[in-house]
């Protein structure tokens, strides 16, 4: 067995630092604004059928959260972390001249897991990631230049 010369090294931990360099920023980003909504951030309640199908709840009933509250006009936008596990992070918009919302559940790396459109008084319906994907997209964009200092 040979083992790799010095540039081969070198060539494999820079790919390695290529990929993470973009994760770590990523996450960093994220944990400030964790932290910031933690320490900042008011005490709300997600509502009962977005946390079950969101699966921060088992049964029918509201996830305690900590929330950072944004208004643009017509719409507003939350970034919530789950009071009994800061790991699970929900952003949520509501569009009220069209009543509707829609929620995002992010992973701890700050992924896509699952989305939830709905309309009040209307059932929960959870969107294919693929559908979601844009909408999730913009959200991010707009926190992580939230979290800037």
């Amino acid at each position: 067995m040979t083992l790799p010369d010095k540039q081969t090294c070198w060539l494999a931990a820079l790919a390695c630092l290529l990929v993470i360099a973009p994760v770590s920023a990523e996450t960093s980003w994220l944990r400030a604004l964790t932290d910031q909504t933690l320490r900042q951030g008011a005490d709300a309640k997600l509502p009962p059928h977005l946390s079950v199908v969101l699966g921060l709840e088992a049964k029918l009933q509201s996830t305690p959260v900590r929330q950072l509250v944004e208004r643009v006009g017509h719409e507003v936008r939350t970034f919530n972390v789950c009071s009994s596990n800061h790991q699970k992070l929900v952003i949520m918009t509501v569009d009220e001249e069209k009543q509707a919302v829609t929620g995002y559940l992010l992973s701890p790396g700050g992924k896509l897991s699952k989305a939830v459109s709905y309309s009040p008084g209307g059932a929960p319906r959870e969107l294919p990631l693929a559908e979601a994907r844009s909408g999730f997209n913009r959200e991010l964009q707009y926190w992580s230049h939230r979290a800037r200092p």
